[in-house]
């Protein structure tokens, strides 16, 4: 785009603020619902999600807080996963 004066660029950095700010609201809002959506998860396999997934956790690790084995973690995280993609569907 070709500025001609000052106030182009004004205009253009001010409607490049507001699609800034637009996308950050749109971006909070749909992270709520992801946190909202594993807060309604089965207690075991929400902390398997959690721990996989946000804090970076291993299968082993997540089986010796659960005291589970690896595979029933792994399948925990698989069945949290499949049940978030449900909920996150319905709601868009």
């Amino acid at each position: 785009m070709m500025f001609t004066d000052a106030k182009d660029i004004e205009t253009d950095l001010v409607s490049q603020r507001d699609r800034f700010e637009q996308l950050a609201v749109q971006q909070a809002e749909e992270l709520l619902k992801v946190a909202e959506a594993v807060y309604q998860l089965p207690e075991a396999e929400r902390v398997a999600v959690i721990g996989y997934y946000w804090q970076r956790g291993t299968l082993a690790d997540i089986s010796e807080e659960l005291g589970r084995s690896v595979p029933a973690v792994a399948g925990l995280v698989h069945r949290g996963l499949r049940r978030l993609r449900g909920q996150l569907v319905e709601v868009h």
